[in-house]
């Protein structure tokens, strides 16, 4: 385990992130504790959610864009989205491709999300 000084402001200043930066790429880490000054993190190669981790960052990292696999939002609901992008994601690290870009339905009309659309 080791840990690295931070503060709140830091947390909520969404352009300064150099723990993010870092744990993006380092997915075998775990945040195992956090306070208002220090947030630390285990490293962890054996676990079924790291392995997960570390299969989602090669098909991300280490595939070509080429084999993007798109899947088409929907607009159903809050819950009905994350199965879609889970599902998404699925499928896509099945077929060992760059994860998932979300995109609308060509067949539908986009619109704003959660909300029906304005009669006039």
């Amino acid at each position: 385990q080791f840990c690295m000084e931070w503060n709140s402001n830091d947390a909520l200043n969404r352009t300064y992130k150099p723990i993010d930066l870092w744990w993006t790429h380092h997915p075998e880490y775990f945040v195992s504790a956090e306070n208002a000054s220090h947030v630390c993190f285990k490293r962890d190669f054996s676990s079924r959610r790291a392995l997960l981790h570390m299969q989602l960052y090669q098909n991300q990292f280490h595939t070509t864009c080429e084999t993007a696999y798109q899947r088409y939002m929907w607009s159903s609901g809050w819950g009905a989205d994350f199965s879609n992008v889970l599902g998404g994601m699925k499928v896509a690290m099945d077929r060992h491709h760059v994860p998932l870009i979300m995109n609308w339905n060509p067949l539908s009309p986009p619109g704003w999300h959660y909300a029906a659309t304005k009669k006039n």
